[in-house]
C-alpha cells in the first residue's frame, strides 16, 4: 500500500481549511485511499486512513500564492514545499468542475510524480 509523507511550511494564517478526498490518482491509475489536508495557522496535516490504521504528515509552507474564494471554492493556491532537500509543490485549483489538488515532486531518482487528489468535501475554520 501507498503510503506518503508530506511536509509543508506556512508564513501565514490567512486561509484555513479541511480536505477531504477518497481517491488518488498516480500515473493515471486511480487508487482508494481516504485522506484529510488540513491547513491550520502555518501549519499543513495530511491523514491519510488505509485500513483501520492513520497515517499523519504535519509540514510547513515555504512560499505560497493563495487566489482563493471561499464563497464559491473557486481559485487557486500554490504553496512550494522542500522536505529533506527536496523541493515540490502543492497546487490546489477550484473550478466549476470541483476542487483538485495536485502534490507534484521530484524523487531521489530524478523522476517527476504528481499525485492528485478530487476533493470531496471542504470545511474552512
Amino acid at each position: 500500500m501507498l503510503l506518503l509523507s508530506l511536509s509543508v511550511f506556512s508564513q501565514s494564517q490567512s486561509l484555513n481549511f479541511s480536505f477531504q478526498s477518497d481517491t488518488i490518482e498516480i500515473d493515471g491509475d486511480i487508487i482508494d485511499l481516504d485522506s484529510t489536508i488540513k491547513k491550520q495557522g502555518n501549519q499543513l496535516i495530511w491523514t491519510q486512513y488505509v485500513g483501520d490504521k492513520e497515517r499523519i504528515s504535519t509540514s510547513k509552507i515555504i512560499t505560497k500564492n493563495e487566489n482563493w474564494n471561499k464563497t464559491n471554492n473557486l481559485g487557486e493556491i500554490v504553496y512550494s514545499l522542500e522536505e529533506n532537500g527536496y523541493q515540490s509543490t502543492l497546487t490546489i485549483s477550484g473550478d466549476s468542475n470541483g476542487i483538485t489538488v495536485t502534490f507534484s515532486l521530484v524523487t531521489s531518482n530524478g523522476q517527476n510524480e504528481n499525485y492528485v487528489f478530487k476533493i470531496n468535501t471542504v470545511t474552512y475554520n
